[in-house]
Protein backbone atom coordinates (compact mmCIF):
# COMPACT_ATOMS: atom_id res chain seq x y z
CA UNK A 1 0.00 0.00 0.00
CA UNK A 2 1.30 3.26 -0.93
CA UNK A 3 2.39 6.03 1.46
CA UNK A 4 1.83 9.59 2.07
CA UNK A 5 1.93 12.10 4.30
CA UNK A 6 0.94 15.52 4.79
CA UNK A 7 3.34 17.93 6.56
CA UNK A 8 3.37 21.55 7.31
CA UNK A 9 2.50 23.70 10.63
CA UNK A 10 -0.43 24.92 12.43
CA UNK A 11 -3.32 24.47 9.74
CA UNK A 12 -2.14 20.80 9.11
CA UNK A 13 -2.22 20.10 12.89
CA UNK A 14 -5.59 21.13 13.13
CA UNK A 15 -5.99 19.26 9.69
CA UNK A 16 -5.00 16.05 11.72
CA UNK A 17 -7.41 17.07 14.49
CA UNK A 18 -10.25 17.37 11.98
CA UNK A 19 -9.65 14.15 10.52
CA UNK A 20 -9.53 12.27 13.79
CA UNK A 21 -12.77 13.91 14.52
CA UNK A 22 -14.71 13.06 11.72
CA UNK A 23 -13.26 10.00 11.00
CA UNK A 24 -12.45 11.10 7.74
CA UNK A 25 -10.01 8.91 5.61
CA UNK A 26 -7.81 10.75 2.76
CA UNK A 27 -7.55 7.86 0.25
CA UNK A 28 -8.51 3.98 1.04
CA UNK A 29 -5.93 2.40 -1.35
CA UNK A 30 -3.04 5.06 0.63
CA UNK A 31 -1.89 4.84 4.31
CA UNK A 32 -1.88 8.74 5.00
CA UNK A 33 -0.21 10.24 7.90
CA UNK A 34 -0.99 14.00 9.47
CA UNK A 35 1.80 15.83 11.10
CA UNK A 36 1.78 19.87 11.70
CA UNK A 37 3.41 21.64 14.55
CA UNK A 38 2.02 25.37 15.12
CA UNK A 39 4.30 28.20 14.00
CA UNK A 40 6.83 26.13 11.78
CA UNK A 41 8.49 27.70 8.78
CA UNK A 42 10.28 25.87 6.39
CA UNK A 43 13.46 25.91 8.35
CA UNK A 44 12.09 24.50 11.18
CA UNK A 45 10.45 21.80 9.26
CA UNK A 46 13.80 21.25 8.09
CA UNK A 47 15.80 20.62 11.08
CA UNK A 48 12.93 19.80 13.33
CA UNK A 49 10.72 17.67 11.47
CA UNK A 50 12.77 15.82 8.41
CA UNK A 51 13.10 12.64 10.45
CA UNK A 52 9.01 12.24 10.44
CA UNK A 53 9.77 11.34 6.55
CA UNK A 54 12.63 9.40 7.47
CA UNK A 55 10.45 7.29 10.08
CA UNK A 56 7.65 7.32 8.10
CA UNK A 57 9.36 6.93 4.44
CA UNK A 58 6.38 7.72 2.40
CA UNK A 59 6.25 7.90 -1.45
CA UNK A 60 4.39 10.81 -1.33
CA UNK A 61 4.94 13.93 0.63
CA UNK A 62 2.24 16.82 0.39
CA UNK A 63 3.86 19.55 2.20
CA UNK A 64 2.09 22.70 3.25
CA UNK A 65 4.44 25.56 4.17
CA UNK A 66 5.48 29.00 3.74
CA UNK A 67 2.53 30.62 5.26
CA UNK A 68 5.05 31.38 8.72
CA UNK A 69 7.95 32.57 6.28
CA UNK A 70 6.51 35.62 5.06
CA UNK A 71 7.88 38.82 6.80
CA UNK A 72 8.67 42.01 5.61
CA UNK A 73 12.11 40.73 5.77
CA UNK A 74 12.14 37.62 3.26
CA UNK A 75 11.65 38.15 -0.69
CA UNK A 76 9.29 35.72 -2.36
CA UNK A 77 12.32 34.44 -3.95
CA UNK A 78 13.86 33.69 -0.35
CA UNK A 79 10.60 32.09 0.73
CA UNK A 80 10.51 29.46 -2.31
CA UNK A 81 13.88 28.58 -2.73
CA UNK A 82 13.58 27.35 0.73
CA UNK A 83 10.88 25.62 -0.27
CA UNK A 84 12.23 24.10 -3.18
CA UNK A 85 15.23 23.05 -0.82
CA UNK A 86 13.09 21.41 1.44
CA UNK A 87 11.19 19.30 -1.49
CA UNK A 88 14.98 18.10 -2.66
CA UNK A 89 15.95 17.12 0.86
CA UNK A 90 12.96 14.92 1.38
CA UNK A 91 13.14 13.41 -2.23
CA UNK A 92 16.82 12.49 -1.48
CA UNK A 93 15.57 10.26 2.01
CA UNK A 94 13.44 8.20 -1.00
CA UNK A 95 10.19 10.15 -1.65
CA UNK A 96 9.10 9.46 -4.90
CA UNK A 97 6.86 12.94 -5.29
CA UNK A 98 6.68 15.86 -3.24
CA UNK A 99 3.53 18.17 -3.30
CA UNK A 100 3.45 21.51 -2.26
CA UNK A 101 0.46 23.12 -1.25
CA UNK A 102 0.23 27.25 -2.70
CA UNK A 103 -0.03 29.42 0.75
CA UNK A 104 -3.27 29.86 2.02
CA UNK A 105 -4.72 33.47 3.01
CA UNK A 106 -4.47 35.37 5.92
CA UNK A 107 -6.47 37.79 7.36
CA UNK A 108 -4.58 38.90 10.38
CA UNK A 109 -0.62 38.20 9.47
CA UNK A 110 1.95 38.80 12.11
CA UNK A 111 3.72 42.00 11.08
CA UNK A 112 2.81 43.09 8.29
CA UNK A 113 -0.67 44.09 6.96
CA UNK A 114 -3.13 42.41 4.83
CA UNK A 115 -2.34 43.96 1.82
CA UNK A 116 1.69 43.56 2.31
CA UNK A 117 1.10 39.87 3.04
CA UNK A 118 -1.63 39.13 0.27
CA UNK A 119 0.78 40.32 -2.19
CA UNK A 120 4.24 38.42 -1.00
CA UNK A 121 1.63 35.52 -0.76
CA UNK A 122 0.55 35.65 -4.63
CA UNK A 123 4.78 36.43 -5.51
CA UNK A 124 5.59 33.04 -3.72
CA UNK A 125 2.84 31.31 -5.12
CA UNK A 126 3.09 32.31 -8.67
CA UNK A 127 7.42 32.02 -8.18
CA UNK A 128 6.63 28.65 -6.57
CA UNK A 129 4.09 27.38 -9.50
CA UNK A 130 7.32 28.29 -11.87
CA UNK A 131 9.45 25.73 -10.28
CA UNK A 132 7.34 22.76 -10.62
CA UNK A 133 9.52 19.81 -12.13
CA UNK A 134 8.58 16.09 -12.81
CA UNK A 135 8.86 15.32 -9.05
CA UNK A 136 8.20 18.30 -7.31
CA UNK A 137 4.44 19.36 -7.63
CA UNK A 138 2.56 22.32 -7.02
CA UNK A 139 -0.68 22.19 -5.68
CA UNK A 140 -3.04 25.08 -6.31
CA UNK A 141 -5.59 25.55 -2.73
CA UNK A 142 -8.72 26.50 -3.96
CA UNK A 143 -12.02 28.03 -2.42
CA UNK A 144 -10.69 29.46 0.31
CA UNK A 145 -13.21 32.46 1.77
CA UNK A 146 -13.19 34.92 4.77
CA UNK A 147 -15.74 32.72 6.58
CA UNK A 148 -13.49 29.42 6.45
CA UNK A 149 -11.40 31.87 9.16
CA UNK A 150 -12.19 31.70 12.49
CA UNK A 151 -9.56 33.80 13.45
CA UNK A 152 -7.80 35.30 10.50
CA UNK A 153 -5.12 32.12 9.83
CA UNK A 154 -6.38 29.23 11.33
CA UNK A 155 -9.75 26.91 9.93
CA UNK A 156 -13.27 26.53 10.51
CA UNK A 157 -14.83 23.09 10.31
CA UNK A 158 -15.81 24.74 6.91
CA UNK A 159 -12.63 25.32 6.38
CA UNK A 160 -11.00 22.28 7.38
CA UNK A 161 -13.04 20.44 5.05
CA UNK A 162 -12.16 22.43 2.09
CA UNK A 163 -8.51 21.80 3.24
CA UNK A 164 -8.75 18.09 3.16
CA UNK A 165 -10.84 17.66 -0.12
CA UNK A 166 -8.41 19.93 -1.87
CA UNK A 167 -5.04 17.68 -0.26
CA UNK A 168 -7.50 14.42 -0.84
CA UNK A 169 -7.29 15.89 -4.36
CA UNK A 170 -3.93 16.54 -4.79
CA UNK A 171 -2.91 13.30 -3.62
CA UNK A 172 -5.19 11.42 -5.50
CA UNK A 173 -3.47 13.26 -8.97
CA UNK A 174 -0.11 11.63 -8.36
CA UNK A 175 -1.46 8.04 -7.54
Amino acid sequence: MTKALVLGHSLVRDLDLWTRETSSDFLSNCETHVYGIGGRTTALISKHDICIVRWIQPSIVFLQVGGNDISIGKTAKEIVDNQMKLAREILRIGTKRVIIGSVIGRMAPRGMTTSQYKNKRKKVNKLLKSQESAKIKVWDHKNFHQCHFRDGVHLTDKGNEVFFFSIRHALHSVL
